[in-house]
């Protein structure tokens, strides 16, 4: 099973403090890694993609090679599948 979006956003968050991820620690649940501290942290930052930005909706709906376009000109189709992309991040494995 590949990483989560949430783990992967936690452990760089975690670095971005200056900390090592695989770092143990403990606390009254438990050992725990440095990068599970930060897993609310996470969840706010990939919370806070979900509205995507006009731009986003825009580079998506380009063309993506000669006579053949992903969401052309279908920008609500676009917003649908950007937030269905997130949805499926926030969703922890």
């Amino acid at each position: 099973m590949s990483e989560s979006m949430i783990k992967r956003v936690a452990r760089v968050l975690c670095s971005f403090r200056g900390l090592n991820p695989d770092a143990e620690a403990d606390s009254l649940r438990g050992k725990f890694y440095a990068w599970e501290a930060f897993i609310p942290q996470a969840r706010a930052v990939i919370e806070a993609l979900r509205e995507p930005t006009e731009e986003m909706i825009s580079a998506m709906c380009k063309p993506v090679g000669p006579g053949k376009s992903l969401l052309e000109n279908d920008k609500a189709a676009a917003r649908v599948y950007w937030h269905r992309m997130i949805d499926a991040a926030l969703k922890d494995a």
